[in-house]
């Protein structure tokens, strides 16, 4: 019987020494759980030549590309010279703005979801180029980095993190003036305040001519009137919310132009865009709240008809010009401009109130909206004045004008003539 007992504990022991080990083979281990949900690798396609054509000659998983061969070769079957790859991956991302950062020597292109961010296709030594992109949480997305090498060093290397504007510009560089193709170089510029002189942006990628400049923001603003200056030289655009209010893409000495704009509080997108032709290359932006007080909002149009981007938008403190054969500002014409002087005056009296207007040529004066002077006319310097009745408060005063050619002359006042 204790033999038996025995020989039974001995089968009972083998088969659960048998099942504990079935089990374990077939049951995943906690280590090979974490290796299964860890970092999407990389299918990486291996060629023996350096246009990605034909049968790759290796097909593997690479956990991530970071790679600096030097004169040596990826794998026994790719030659050390003369090869390419492409590797692919898709994953999901938490939402938010990232940075691809690549290096290589020599070719290099970066896709994302199969538009290119990054096209840098030559023999060059080992650089670096990045792109700022935006990418949702909601989908997965697919990076595509392609690569080839020609002779000597051999290096392909890409990554990439979440990043934060942190109140600055996201900045793309192209390498020609009209802000087309693929941007050489995209970073973060805390400010728009540069002068460059005959230098460039970033010699490594940009030349010192023949270059431009995309810079994005957005930013969150009281509600207020805000003058926003820009200085360039060459061309310049400023755009407010997708609205353009500085235009003066042209080539050009560092000139500097405003625009004055009345915004609710909130997020705002600040949008300006450059080209430097060649010279010296001067970008500058800036912005402030303003108040007119006692002055007018003057805004300034290189044309007759009040109409398109204003030229220029500055506070007047009054509106008593006698320009002559002159101009208002270099920016605009001395001949087939015209303006527009906005103000909001507290009275502190009802009463009856005489308001004169001088010029030469076309004027219109409105008070609360209603026209009290329309003499919308080529003319000679000439007097109206007229007489209306206000309450005490606030009221609205807007005086448009335009200059065809000859001497151009705006005056205009008001005063309490009874009660």
């Amino acid at each position: 019987m204790k033999v038996v007992w025995r020989k039974g504990r001995c089968l009972l022991f083998g088969v659960l020494l048998v099942f504990s080990l079935t089990l374990a083979l077939f049951m995943p281990t906690t280590a090979a759980k974490g290796a299964s949900t860890g970092p999407v690798p990389f299918e990486g396609r291996y060629y023996n030549n350096m246009t990605l054509s034909g049968t790759p000659v290796l097909i593997r998983s690479d956990q991530s590309i970071h790679f600096a061969w030097e004169t040596g070769s990826p794998d026994r079957r790719v030659h050390a010279d003369q090869f390419s790859v492409r590797w692919v991956r898709t994953a999901f991302f938490q939402e938010g703005l990232y940075q691809f950062t690549v290096s290589a020597d020599d070719g290099v292109r970066l896709s994302l979801d199969g538009q290119l961010v990054i096209d840098q296709w030559h023999d060059q030594s080992v650089r670096t180029y990045t792109a700022i992109l935006p990418l949702s949480g909601s989908v997965a997305h697919t990076i595509t980095m392609e690569y080839y090498e020609h002779h000597g060093i051999a290096t392909a290397m890409l990554n990439w993190e979440q990043i934060t504007t942190a109140g600055g510009f996201i900045g793309a560089y192209y390498q020609n003036t009209t802000l087309s193709g693929v941007p050489a170089q995209m970073r973060i510029d805390p400010t728009i305040n540069f002068a460059w002189g005959s230098g460039s942006p970033s010699p490594s990628t940009i030349g010192t001519d023949d270059f431009s400049v995309r810079w994005t923001m957005s930013t969150v603003l009281s509600a207020g009137q805000y003058q926003f200056t820009v200085t360039a030289d060459d061309g310049v655009r400023l755009y407010l919310d997708g609205k353009m209010i500085i235009d003066q893409w042209k080539d050009q000495p560092a000139t500097t132009y405003n625009s004055i704009k009345i915004i609710s509080a909130g997020t705002h997108t600040i949008t300006m865009e450059y080209y430097e032709r060649s010279g010296v290359a001067t970008a500058r932006l800036a912005w402030q709240p303003v108040s007119a007080g006692n002055g007018y909002v003057g805004v300034y149009y290189d044309n007759m008809t009040l109409s398109g981007v204003p030229t220029q938008m500055r506070i007047d403190p009054a509106v008593n010009f006698a320009w002559g054969n002159g101009s208002p500002d270099p920016t605009i014409s001395a001949d087939h401009f015209s303006a527009r002087w906005i103000r909001n005056v507290n009275l502190n009296e009802e009463g009856m109130y005489h308001f004169t207007v001088t010029v030469d040529d076309g004027v219109r004066l409105f008070v609360d909206g209603a026209p009290i002077i329309d003499h919308w006319t080529d003319q000679a310097a000439t007097t109206y004045t007229r007489n209306i009745w206000l309450t005490q408060g606030t009221h609205s005063i807007i005086m448009e004008y335009y200059e065809h050619s000859g001497v151009a002359t705006a005056n205009m006042s008001f005063q309490r003539i009874s009660s």
